[in-house]
């Protein structure tokens, strides 16, 4: 795969955390949640190694913090993560993962928004008559 190809992925990936952390924000169905506490606005991901899993135990290729929804900045991977408070219901940050299976047909995305409240997928990457990449169908592998 090309860096190209790799770029537009990492793209792609990133796009996914912020539209959850869009999508989670308030939902029709949040008033009732919110009483105990807030959904995170921010997001600290990892770029590690193809999972299905959530974990932070794996090296990490390279790292970005999001702020207010959809401001992504590249940051150094934290050596061990920590910062994360507990916000009610919620974690006061999405923690985030993904990767690029090595045979480079999937990339894996997971989350956690709170200490019961988290998702995995796998995505194909797939590649359109022009050339370009993009993500496929998402397939859940795992739900908290």
């Amino acid at each position: 795969m090309s860096n190209d190809n790799v770029d537009r992925i990492t793209r792609l990936a990133l796009r996914c955390f912020t539209q959850t952390l869009r999508n989670n924000c308030y939902p029709k169905w949040w008033p009732r949640f919110l009483w105990n506490g807030s959904p995170p606005s921010a997001a600290y991901i990892e770029r590690q190694a193809f999972s299905q899993q959530l974990g932070f135990d794996r090296a990490a290729i390279a790292a970005w913090s999001i702020a207010n929804y959809d401001v992504v900045t590249p940051v150094e991977p934290m050596a061990e993560l920590r910062g994360t408070k507990i916000n009610g219901m919620f974690y006061d940050k999405l923690l985030g993962s993904w990767g690029i299976e090595n045979d480079e047909r999937e990339v894996s995305v997971n989350w956690i928004i709170g200490p019961r409240f988290g998702r995995g997928y796998v995505f194909k990457v797939q590649e359109s008559p022009n050339g370009e990449v993009y993500l496929g169908q998402s397939k859940r592998t795992w739900i908290s």
